[in-house]
């Protein structure tokens, strides 16, 4: 105790400034992951997102270790914030406490704040023997969940064809184990059952229990084996062009650091996400002070639908099933039907400083049967066949206060792809970002996962401007600009076309407590003429704007969100509108927390659905589309029973007022209400 009030008198003569400022003892990650997340593309995989981010929360990084890679890879910190710290820590040496980050130039306490939950200080490595680090982590846990829709649907009626209804019961079932320690190991085992899935020991057809089953080991930074793995896993070197199993955002409110994707090289899979992973054995090893030597190998059967080709006399795989879900005979027919080996990996070179990155990736994959799918104009380009290969080069520099990078890659039929870009802290106000990419109609990357306006790294052509000011300390302007051409058809797009579109968002945060922004966002694309009636399919402007007005305030056990979304869409003489109204409780008593929504919302059409952010029980990710008219509410508790026991209650309401059936096919519902309850408990060992 004595040595602890000698600590803090001692920060407090050091840094005046440091007993001016509360920082809070407890931290809500939800809030802070949500504001990363939050009016990012829409297209992305939140779920993975999310679970990203909360690994960081779990585990969080250590300043004193930490490198520039790992400082970028938080998406918080700008180039001028990263450098200053550098600069800080090697003049002073390792940090005492995270109070001492105020004293860090062109440190701002609102950047402060955000990135508490994600690092810490920590004064002496655990020298324990790492079986015991592995017994005795705090951050060891196992969990279990359930929800179901408590309307049913269609495919559960008993007095439909049984050919035509689900196998299982209508509950959706998580258990998740986990023991991690960052840089040092971490275990864990997910098992998954969908709604509509049976639970079923076959061991001959590959099922136990659970529908899906995802594991992995990894233990990080054992002599020169930087990482060594067995079981699922995602790889994110370069831009993601021929790995990019990590980070990828999208355009959004975040317009500068979200630009550049780290290389995080392998890193675990825990998701619940059934697809784009690999599945064997990985390792990285430090060859020499600056080289590092990666390389995997993965086996894996993936859900594809067959069809028979009678030239070629065999079955071919006409399209990729990715959802993960079977529940019914057909989709269960189409489970693991196509077998996917891949193999390869990447050398890199980086200075000791950290300034100088560059890299070679390749990767090959091979299928135990041919892709062929459904011949379509748009998509005579996609890859087909039983093997492609990728190989790309990367490339980081930094420069004072500018970082430079770019990637290049070639699949196995020549195609070509190319990303640069660069970020400036032009000062401690002003940062700039700028990023250009050309991906070739016909190039392959079969895990790639680049800044794209598309879902695939193909057929596109872009320059994005993204631009950041702070005015004042408790003012920010973020803003982007990006134009884009797709030189080949796309799906619903039957002719080649373009489009920009761009962001601005002005925010106020006078305090801790109040964080105050209004964003207006707006796309123009080519789309083919809905509802046209003429035989040939054309292609015409489509514009949408979207507004948002959203205001957090905090008093002491209570913080409310309120939020304003409105969007107007355009085609040819045809104007739509939507909106919605959102309300957010949130209570923080000692063993308890409880969150709740009651929100409003009106949309004419699809093309105004509005999506908006919810809060749901640990370790999961809820962005619905609000669509059509009506209400949605949710409620939330979370209790702690026990010192090693967490609760979580969930009950959902969408109430729609304008429709007597909601969804379609198995999914059907009688009624104008879904609702939805889940339970969650967890226990940290």
């Amino acid at each position: 105790m004595k040595n602890c009030l000698l600590f803090f008198l001692f920060l407090i003569i050091s840094f005046p400034s440091f007993s001016q400022v509360e920082f809070p003892k407890e931290i809500d990650p939800d809030k802070l992951i949500q504001d990363l997340l939050n009016d990012q593309n829409l297209s992305d995989n939140y779920e993975e997102v999310y679970d990203i981010l909360y690994q960081y929360y779990l585990t969080p990084l250590d300043l004193n270790k930490a490198d520039r890679n790992d400082l970028e890879g938080l998406y918080i910190l700008s180039l001028i914030e990263i450098n200053m710290f550098l600069n800080y820590r090697s003049k002073y040496g390792a940090l005492l406490s995270v109070y001492e980050l105020q004293a860090i130039p062109d440190w701002e306490i609102t950047t402060i704040r955000k990135l508490l939950p994600f690092i810490e200080v920590v004064e002496h490595f655990d020298k324990r023997k790492f079986i015991k680090r592995v017994l005795h982590n705090p951050n060891h846990f196992i969990l279990f969940r359930t929800d179901k829709i408590l309307q049913k649907r269609k495919g559960y009626r008993s007095d439909e064809d049984e050919k035509n209804t689900y196998n299982g019961s209508p509950y959706k079932y998580l258990i998740r184990y986990k023991n991690s320690i960052g840089k040092d190991f971490s275990v864990g085992v997910t098992l998954e059952k969908d709604a509509g899935e049976s639970i079923l020991w076959s061991p001959s057809s590959q099922k136990y229990l659970m529908d899906y089953i995802s594991c992995h080991a990894f233990i990080f930074n054992k002599g020169k084996w930087k990482a060594i793995g067995l079981g699922d896993y995602k790889v994110q070197f370069g831009q993601g062009l021929v790995f990019g199993g990590g980070f990828n955002m999208g355009k959004g409110a975040e317009t500068i650091l979200t630009v550049k994707k780290n290389s995080k090289g392998i890193q675990p899979y825990s998701s619940v996400m059934e697809s784009n992973f690999f599945r064997g054995i990985s390792f990285t090893y430090l060859l020499t002070k600056n080289i590092e030597l990666t390389g995997l190998y993965s086996s894996n059967n993936r859900d594809a639908s067959l069809t028979y080709d009678f030239l070629e006399q065999q079955n071919i795989v006409s399209s990729f099933n990715n959802n993960g879900m079977h529940r019914t005979n057909d989709e269960l027919k189409n489970k693991q039907t196509t077998h996917e080996q891949a193999g390869g990996g990447n050398v890199s070179f980086c200075s000791s400083n950290k300034k100088i990155r560059t890299g070679l990736s390749y990767v090959y994959t091979q299928f135990s049967n041919s892709v062929s799918e459904t011949d379509r104009i748009y998509n005579q380009y996609n890859f087909q066949g039983k093997d492609n290969s990728v190989v790309g080069a990367d490339y980081s520099i930094v420069y004072e206060n500018l970082n430079f990078f770019g990637e290049a890659a070639v699949s196995k039929n020549g195609a070509k792809a190319l990303v640069i870009g660069g970020i400036s802290s032009l000062s401690s106000k002003i940062d700039f970002a700028y990023l250009y990419r050309n991906y070739d109609k016909n190039f392959h990357s079969l895990y790639g996962n680049a800044f794209s306006e598309s879902t695939i790294n193909s057929n596109e052509k872009g320059s994005y401007w993204g631009l950041r000011i702070k005015p004042y300390s408790k003012w920010t302007i973020s803003a982007y600009y990006d134009h884009f051409v797709f030189p080949w058809l796309n799906y619903g797009k039957d002719s080649p076309s373009n489009g920009f579109g761009y962001l601005g968002r002005l925010q106020y945060a006078p305090s801790k407590k109040i964080l105050l922004y209004f964003q207006l966002r707006y796309e123009e694309a080519g789309k083919n003429q809905s509802d046209n009636i003429t035989p040939i399919d054309f292609v015409v402007p489509s514009k949408k704007y979207n507004y948002m007005l959203h205001l957090d305030y905090k008093l002491g056990i209570l913080s409310l969100r309120s939020r304003v979304q409105w969007s107007s869409y355009r085609q040819s003489n045809a104007l739509t509108k939507g909106f919605t109204i959102v309300q957010d409780l949130l209570l923080n008593f000692r063993k308890i927390k409880i969150s709740s929504r009651y929100a409003i919302f009106d949309t004419q059409d699809y093309d105004n659905r509005q999506y908006v952010y919810e809060k749901d029980v640990l370790y999961a990710v809820s962005f619905p589309a609000y669509n059509g008219r009506g209400i949605r509410t949710y409620l939330i508790a979370q209790f702690k029973l026990f010192r090693r026991v967490d609760l979580w209650l969930r009950y959902s309401l969408t109430r729609y007022a304008n429709q007597d059936v909601i969804s379609s096919g198995l999914e059907e519902i009688k009624g104008n209400k879904i609702s939805e309850l889940k339970i969650q408990v967890r226990y940290s060992f």
